[in-house]
């Protein structure tokens, strides 16, 4: 469980608590649309309130199974302005559409955090009821036909169908902008140049890596290199695997060499030395530049949040999935190459 999904789920409990000895949620709390101007704070308080158990545990359900994923994905603070904005997203559409509705619950801001996780594993398979399975992206899909079908159509009880299609809008409008202005956007951009061209015989700064012999590197080098690679070779030996092959780039990181990352003269020297198709191949790392390889290489990328892996998260680097450590990294390629 993530910090700020674990203190959502416990503001909620509290809330639920504190209205049951009051009765019923305090009205000065509930959003009115057609009262905004008059209690502009319940845009957000009326969050913190259900009219139920039952409505409860859908929402903090919800929120439990999709939240803590996102969390890790996007950071903290990233995740906490996904919620709120998304939950005041549908307060405002509710304005439009419903202006003499009272209108309390989490489902905007769990609707927007359920947007999110389709956002970043649109094909994870989602169980309703723990029988019928769907991806999370038909599962967003559905949902919104559902939402927009009894909004206009006026069914579906005392459900608030423009605060959970608020909420589908406010996590998308906010997720496009954070993938515009995240640091790793902005590191993206900066990281487009093209391979460069070197030697002016016209040959590429792959070529010419490619001729560098292990020889010329300073012995002290070799021999910690020669350790660093036995030493790995020996603990993945202790489970039965093993390395097809290893690759490391001997030119300084201001060379412009293809071989430093986040080129991708390694990937490409390993796919034609093994026959490797790059297009179905997974990269992973703990840094920014591991995952911009991946990307230029068109592999899929793992950020695992081990070594530099958190801080590379919390500046909104990119990836297709962040996993706590390897092992978790190994789990869900399995479960890709599975659904593929």
């Amino acid at each position: 469980m993530t910090p700020w999904v674990t203190r959502i789920l416990l503001a909620n409990g509290v809330v639920y608590l504190l209205t049951l000895v009051l009765g019923r949620p305090p009205e000065a709390l509930m959003f009115m649309p057609g009262l905004f101007l008059l209690r502009p704070w319940t845009i957000v308080t009326y969050m913190f309130l259900h009219a139920g158990i039952w409505h409860l545990l859908f929402n903090m359900l919800a929120l439990y199974f999709f939240g803590p994923r996102l969390e890790a994905r996007l950071g903290g603070r990233q995740f906490l302005l996904l919620y709120f904005i998304s939950g005041i997203m549908g307060a405002v559409l509710s304005i439009f559409f419903t202006p003499n509705a009272w209108i309390v619950g989490a489902s905007g801001a769990v609707f927007g955090v359920l947007l999110g996780f389709a956002r970043y594993w649109p094909r994870e398979r989602i169980y309703i009821w723990g029988v019928l399975p769907i991806e999370a992206r038909g599962l967003v899909i559905v949902m919104t036909i559902i939402s927009l079908y009894l909004g206009f159509a006026g069914g579906g009880g005392n459900i608030a169908h423009f605060a959970h299609l608020g909420g589908f809008l406010g996590g998308f409008l906010y997720l496009k902008w954070w993938d515009r202005t995240s640091p790793a956007a902005r590191f993206v951009a900066k990281a487009k140049a093209p391979l460069r061209h070197g030697s002016g015989n016209g040959g590429t700064d792959v070529k010419r890596w490619r001729r560098i012999r292990r020889d010329d590197v300073h012995p002290v080098n070799q021999e910690e290199l020669d350790r660093i690679h036995q030493r790995l070779r020996d603990m993945l030996a202790e489970h039965d695997a093993h390395l097809d092959g290893l690759y490391y780039c001997p030119e300084m990181p201001d060379t412009g060499s293809a071989c430093r990352k986040p080129e991708v003269g390694m990937m490409e020297q390993a796919a034609e030395d093994l026959d490797i198709d790059l297009k179905r191949s997974y990269v992973v790392g703990d840094m920014a530049i591991d995952m911009e390889m991946g990307r230029r290489a068109g592999s899929k990328t793992i950020l695992v949040l081990t070594g530099y892996g958190e801080e590379a998260r919390d500046k909104g680097i990119q990836a297709n999935f962040i996993a706590r450590d390897l092992a978790d990294a190994v789990r869900w390629i399995e479960r890709d190459v599975q659904g593929n």
